[in-house]
């Protein structure tokens, strides 16, 4: 016999996930509020963030993470010369080419 949770266990798991998705909407705001970027990208983020509750802010902290070490790796590389099969960083040359 398969036995379903009563309301009250159900209600339980419910006001869980909507405090989990608050407390993640609100420090991914904070953290996008405090960053310098003001780009189509960033914009886009916030929209998916109030549009995908628990995991648009969860994207957007990974992505944020990504970004800050990607900046401070000084590589200089921008999101479209980091696209790889492997995650593997390539450079252009003056003429455009790939290496």
């Amino acid at each position: 016999m398969i036995m379903l949770p009563d309301q009250s266990s159900a209600g339980v798991i419910w006001s869980v996930l909507a405090v989990l998705a608050g407390v993640l909407f609100l420090v991914a705001f904070v953290v996008w509020a405090r960053s310098r970027d003001r780009s189509i990208v960033s914009l886009g983020w916030f929209v998916v963030m109030v549009a995908i509750p628990i995991l648009g802010p969860a994207g957007y902290l990974v992505d944020s993470r990504r970004r800050a070490r990607l900046a401070a790796s000084g590589d200089g590389a921008e999101d479209s010369d980091y696209v790889g099969s492997a995650g593997t960083a390539r450079s252009t040359t003056h003429d455009g080419e790939r290496r």
